[in-house]
Order: structure tokens, then C-alpha cells, then sequence
């Protein structure tokens, strides 16, 4: 019985110190419109200019992003640019295409009570025609936040 009540008492703490080594973001990504479930190789990349800095992995589950405590005091105390990288699959009419994001991203997204990110894949026909893509890409987005937003440009 002391031997079960130990083994008992060892889970509780270390899922307890497991559970604040982390950091969580509530962060919701829809892509195309549809809710995204699954990314692949997502990172958080610390970069002056155009060098790398640093990179960092996360975790992705729908509408929750997480990170090491220690790598968020990184982000939290650097004054370089973060960029959140990931590839997206998306499967469609009997096809896979993958799809590479590089999505320049302020501190201050950690700060909010929850953010969407809405990407649009300006490489398809329905968005080509309505949005201006991020110079470089072939795609564009939008962010939702508690409190406020910020809109892609539309074409006119």
C-alpha cells in the first residue's frame, strides 16, 4: 500500500513540474477557412535581418501553441525579429500539396488573450483575385486578438 501511494505521489509531482515548464498560448490557425489541426516542423525562429538566430520548437494542437518556459524568457527578452514557421498539408480533391509558411510575428501576440491566424493561400483562385500577398509569398493573413485586429489589404 506505501509502495502504491509513493508511486502515486512520484506521477502527481513530476506531471505537476512537467506542467509548469511549459508555457501555453491560447492561438488558433485557420487556413483557406477551415481550422487547422495538425502542423508540421513548427518552430519559432529568432532572426536579425536575414541571419538566424536562434530556433526554437513548439507545439501545435488546435487552438493551443506551447513552448519551454525557458525558450518564451528567449523570446520575451530579445529585440530581434520572430517569425513562426511551418509547413501545412492540405488534401484536396484526391491530392496532397504542401504548403511552407514564414509568418513574421510580434511579442505581443504572447501577450493576448487569444489570437487567430487566419492564412489565405493566394496561389488558389478564390483568394488571388481579392487579397495582396505578403512581398515574396503566395500568401497572405489576417489577426484576430481580444481586443482588436489586423486586416490583409483587399485588392479594390
Amino acid at each position: 500500500m506505501k509502495n502504491i501511494l509513493l508511486v502515486l505521489l512520484l506521477i502527481f509531482l513530476t506531471t505537476c513540474s512537467y506542467g509548469q515548464s511549459k508555457s501555453d498560448f491560447d492561438f488558433i490557425i485557420v487556413i483557406d477557412e477551415a481550422i487547422v489541426t495538425s502542423l508540421s516542423n513548427p518552430k519559432l525562429l529568432i532572426r536579425k535581418e536575414n541571419e538566424l538566430l536562434s530556433g526554437i520548437n513548439i507545439s501545435f494542437k488546435p487552438g493551443n501553441l506551447s513552448l519551454n518556459t525557458a525558450d518564451y524568457k528567449i523570446i520575451a527578452n530579445s529585440n530581434d525579429d520572430l517569425y513562426l514557421k511551418f509547413d501545412y498539408y492540405d488534401y484536396s480533391k484526391g491530392k496532397q500539396e504542401v504548403y511552407n509558411y514564414d509568418i513574421k510575428i510580434g511579442k505581443n501576440w504572447f501577450e493576448k488573450s487569444y489570437l487567430i491566424l487566419r492564412i489565405y493561400n493566394t496561389s488558389k483562385k478564390k483568394y488571388k483575385k481579392k487579397l495582396i500577398p505578403i512581398k515574396g509569398t503566395n500568401y497572405a493573413y489576417e489577426i484576430d486578438y481580444g481586443g482588436g485586429a489586423a486586416i490583409q489589404i483587399r485588392k479594390p
